[in-house]
């Protein structure tokens, strides 16, 4: 993982301008009650707090008072003036309001809707102090889907911050994998520090103290409260349901499982596999099923989608594989291909802020890394504490330039060649997929490269519902039907491609 900490231009480049209203932001410092703001010494009463766990609820009251006068200015302030956006979603459905501030030892989901971590270790334990989140019904559970914004609260500058918010970060974003990114910060006594996390790592901004600067703090809220949902990295292929159309009965994930992909929409039912990994690529498959607009209803037949964040670098992509296998033909013993979407780029995230660190800029504070013609390595990354002290060395996945966040759509679910249920299933699967093996290298010179277990799949028979319509023929129907067949082509070369050298790199999902 590559860390930019001190970035000079991090304000200015990553959270939107806003018009400049100075005494707007002093005139919520004196509305602030006396028990969050001191006016005669110009300090927060939160960081006057002996212990950590003191600062949560005036900092928590003190915040959501900033978003409340922040209603009332965007109530004054003309449409034309206010700025500009990234959304698709027009000005005029802009709500100042849809976020809240909320102790996450009081506000957040359960125990039991959140995943264990590779350690082993509940992602639970590992939760933000205090968390932005989308504003939801009264006594409506949070989820990490709902996190806008994490805040680390820290008494002792000695202790390492940044690598406790990066736990918080992957924890997040593991249980969120469709958010493309996160933003943090990290509160010390009155020294605060804001944190952009994605696929390639962490960029810092430049420390600012609170209470020198209380206009700062106050701008710095008023900035993300200004942001969309999509600004502050929320899935961008969320939709909202049709008029009419009802959820279907299969449970749905946690967050929001209605999606648009290439014109058509789909419900996320369940997560099927995916990386273990916050950072790289990252990989999420979900089974879902669409929505058969002539009919208003949803097929019964399900399909898969593929989230993960592809480098740019490597081509061709997966998209380019499954495209050339489609129109040379190959269809025996593959996937039944949908679609392929490419959506947001690292580099237009960051908006031209470095990916990587070893910049030449002196404001920056540099950390030690290998790198290897842009290969994934091992690397010893330090890790520094608010008061810029090493605190330990660990070994980190060093993740390398550009990534976009791409989405595949099978037709084809099935399972894996190691749960056949009959001996008969088993060999069949296994010639299916050898037919497509010779079909795809013969007829579009493709070489699959990755032949396992999990990349083998047994295509299950189309169930026959009570209607007598079996699931073919509800909604699309599969383009082929074989007993078995292959899937993921990360790792395939392809003739009369010059690029085809990308893919030798070993980066499994």
């Amino acid at each position: 993982m590559n860390v930019i900490r001190g970035h000079p231009d991090f304000f200015s480049t990553l959270l939107p301008s806003l018009p400049d209203q100075s005494d707007f932001s002093e005139s919520c410092l004196r509305r602030l009650p006396r028990n969050l703001w001191n006016e005669k010494t110009r300090r927060f009463e939160f960081t006057s707090s002996e212990r950590e766990i003191d600062m949560y609820g005036p900092l928590v009251d003190t915040l959501n008072a900033i978003l409340g006068f922040r209603a009332t200015e965007s109530a004054s302030t003309p449409s034309s003036s206010r700025p500009p956006r990234t959304s698709t979603k027009p000005l005029d459905s802009w709500t100042p309001l849809r976020y809240e501030f909320v102790r996450t030892d009081q506000d957040f989901a359960s125990r039991e809707v959140l995943s264990i971590s590779a350690k082993g270790e509940p992602y639970y334990n590992r939760r933000p102090d205090i968390a932005m989140v989308l504003k939801k019904y009264p006594n409506s559970p949070r989820s990490w889907y709902d996190v806008a914004l994490s805040i680390e609260v820290k008494k002792d500058p000695k202790k390492a911050a940044v690598e406790q918010a990066e736990d918080q970060a992957e924890a997040i974003l593991t249980n969120a994998p469709t958010k493309r990114f996160l933003y943090s910060i990290i509160l010390c006594n009155s020294l605060l520090e804001v944190c952009l996390w994605d696929r390639a790592g962490v960029i810092t901004s430049k420390r600012i103290d609170v209470n020198d600067n209380p206009l700062g703090f106050i701008e710095i809220v008023r900035r993300f409260a200004s942001m969309s949902p999509v600004e502050l990295g929320f899935d961008q292929t969320t939709t909202d349901l049709p008029d009419g159309v009802l959820y279907p009965m299969d449970r749905g994930p946690i967050g929001s499982p209605i999606v648009s992909i290439d014109g058509e929409i789909y419900y996320r039912i369940q997560t099927l596999a995916g990386s273990s990994s916050c950072f790289g690529r990252s990989t999420r498959c979900f089974e879902a099923r669409k929505l058969i607009k002539s009919e208003g209803k949803w097929s019964n037949k399900t399909y898969l989608l593929k989230y993960f964040w592809n480098d740019v670098k490597r081509q061709p992509d997966e998209g380019k594989i499954y495209e050339r296998i489609k129109t040379e033909g190959a269809k025996v013993g593959v996937a039944d291909f949908v679609c392929f979407v490419r959506l947001s780029k690292l580099s237009v995230i960051r908006r031209g802020l470095p990916l990587l660190n070893g910049d030449k800029d002196s404001d920056m504070e540099k950390y030690a890394r290998e790198e290897d013609e842009g290969e994934e390595t091992e690397s010893e990354v330090k890790r520094e504490n608010f008061e810029g002290e090493e605190v330990k060395g660990i070994k980190d996945r060093e993740v390398s330039g550009d990534r976009q966040l791409c989405v595949l759509v099978l037709a084809s679910v099935g399972r894996s060649i190691s749960k056949p249920t009959t001996i008969h299933e088993l060999i069949s699967a296994t010639r299916a997929a050898i037919k497509g093996h010779q079909a795809i290298y013969e007829k579009a010179g493709i070489l699959h490269r990755d032949i396992s277990t999990n990349n083998i799949r047994i295509r299950d028979p189309p169930k026959v519902f009570m209607d007598g319509i079996n699931e073919e023929q509800s909604g699309d129907a599969s383009t082929s039907w074989d007993e078995g067949f292959l899937i993921d082509f990360d790792l395939s070369l392809m003739d009369n491609c010059d690029d085809n050298s990308r893919s030798q790199r070993l980066e499994r999902t």
